[in-house]
């Protein structure tokens, strides 16, 4: 939510009321896909730390790969019907035509590049199912600050238009899932996958399904 509203502020200081709206006219489908991509994360959680509080660590460790490998099917699931509805839900919003273009070019990249920001949660979220809640809040300031610069930057600096918005945004939250990423294999060896945890295991799939889903 942060993200949009320094993208809404700086792009409506910078260029104007018409892209102002354009972009807060994405809010709304923007929280949706934000959501999921939070929630279902942290439903898998559930099933990590109850692996990780019993000490079954081979289970713990399939756990957290059939996490990346889900995760990264449903977003580039919801990716995909995304941007295949999105011009329909636009105009179900009742989006005004002269924002219309904006408006999509703003959510196109955002929704494209979902895959970031579903990263992020997935490894925020394994880091918090071992008890470390400090350090994917640490990564999530750095990537908003990062954001407000990289904002002034494409916006203001390079006059990249909604579009450079969109990236910054983009640019900030793979930063933050690469120092997430950063973080588990310098700090913690427990979570070290092996190419083996990524071989299917049917039973922790579904767990991780029901508790995320």
């Amino acid at each position: 939510q942060f993200y949009n509203l320094v993208d809404i502020a700086i792009v409506g200081h910078v260029l104007g009321d018409e892209a102002f709206a354009a972009v807060g006219a994405t809010r709304s489908i923007l929280n949706l896909f934000f959501g999921l991509a939070y929630g279902v994360p942290n439903g898998f959680s559930v099933v990590i730390a109850r692996f990780f509080g019993a000490k079954e660590y081979a289970k713990m460790k399939k756990a957290v790969a059939m996490s990346v490998l889900i995760g990264i099917m449903i977003c580039v699931f919801l990716s995909a019907i995304g941007l295949m509805v999105m011009d329909s839900l636009l105009v179900f919003l009742s989006t005004p035509d002269e924002i219309m273009v904006n408006a999509k070019t703003y959510i196109y990249i955002v929704i494209g590049f979902l895959v970031v920001t579903m990263t992020y949660n997935v490894l925020a979220a394994v880091l918090r199912a071992i008890g470390n809640t400090t350090m994917p809040l640490v990564f999530l300031i750095i990537s908003c600050v990062l954001n407000i610069g990289l904002d002034f930057l494409f916006v203001a600096g390079f006059g990249f238009g909604v579009a450079g918005a969109a990236y910054a945004t983009v640019i900030s939250q793979a930063i933050s899932a690469v120092l997430c990423f950063i973080y588990l294999i310098k700090k913690c060896p427990l979570l070290a996958v092996s190419k083996e945890d990524f071989q299917l295991d049917w039973e922790i799939i579904r767990e991780l399904l029901a508790s995320g889903l």
